[in-house]
């Protein structure tokens, strides 16, 4: 009878500890959202530059903390999710530099590989989950290591985007490939740059570029961005005034007077699209 006894306290002692582990494992994984909930707040702020690089510090430190290894046991999806959002920190952090600030390029350049490793670590997390995941996610991952990839060549030269530009195409058109419409068509969009951008020996076409931005507008027709990028290379193109403006005028349509702050480029690209309608000209000209 008393073995019986201590078998039972045994028993509810267990119980009573693995109650209170998983309450424990609750507790930080609830503080573990509501920390990426204020980074994610942050970041959405990012037209404030502080905001941005809090945003970066945060989402660091979270990664840093000894609770996060834990927390992805019981939530794998939270490492994708983390390392999604300091690829596209680092990235904003290192191509938007507020005006006047003394970053150096080899900061950009740390930047930007801190980009493509978290943009790769999201990759080999989704592979190591051993669970179904959608194609979404992965198609975030090569987006954010070839935008990273890219402005880090761009950092080291000219040379050097043409010698990794390759890899750099390969990763946008595995983004279309899983995720085409994610960033209001952002892969297509980048395509259209480097086509517009690219000497023709080394693949460059305008023709190639105009396609991909009218992709884009096709993907994303309420995206001002898409209308901006194929209004300038129309105005490279010395297309006429009233070409662009006809495209211009569509696109303000479609994208309506104003967008969500947190949209901070987008915001940037309506200001252009009205400014080329009222003074027939981009602001640069």
């Amino acid at each position: 009878m008393k073995m019986f006894l201590l078998g039972l306290i045994i028993i509810f002692a267990v119980g009573d500890t693995w109650a209170d582990f998983q309450q424990e494992k609750k507790l930080k994984h609830t503080q573990f959202i509501e920390r990426m909930e204020q980074a994610d707040l942050l970041y959405k702020r990012r037209g404030d530059f502080t905001q941005a690089q809090k945003a970066l510090e945060l989402y660091q430190s979270i990664i840093n903390g000894e609770e996060f290894p834990k927390i992805t046991v019981g939530d794998p999806l939270a490492a994708q999710r983390l390392y999604l959002r300091l690829a596209m920190s680092h990235y904003f952090v290192g191509h938007h530099p507020p005006e006047g600030a003394a970053s150096t390029s080899n900061q950009k350049q740390k930047n930007f590989l801190q980009g493509i490793e978290y943009g790769k670590k999201c990759l080999q997390s989704l592979e190591r989950a051993g669970q179904e995941v959608t194609d979404s996610v992965k198609g975030e991952c090569y987006f954010w290591i070839a935008t990273n990839q890219l402005l880090y060549q761009q950092e080291r030269g000219s040379f050097s985007v043409l010698l990794n530009v390759k890899e750099v195409i390969q990763n946008y058109q595995n983004a279309i490939k899983l995720f085409p419409s994610y960033n209001w068509g952002a892969s297509y969009r980048m395509l259209g740059i480097l086509y517009q951008r690219l000497p023709g020996v080394f693949g460059g076409s305008n023709n190639a570029s105009m396609e991909y931005y009218k992709k884009a507008i096709e993907i994303a027709p309420d995206e001002p961005l898409n209308y901006l990028f194929l209004g300038k290379l129309y105005t490279e193109l010395a297309k006429s005034k009233k070409e662009i403006l006809t495209l211009v005028d569509q696109g303000l349509i479609k994208v309506g007077e104003s967008i969500s702050e947190e949209r901070y480029e987008s915001c940037g690209a309506l200001v252009e699209l009205k400014h080329y309608k009222q003074h027939q000209k981009w602001p640069e000209e």
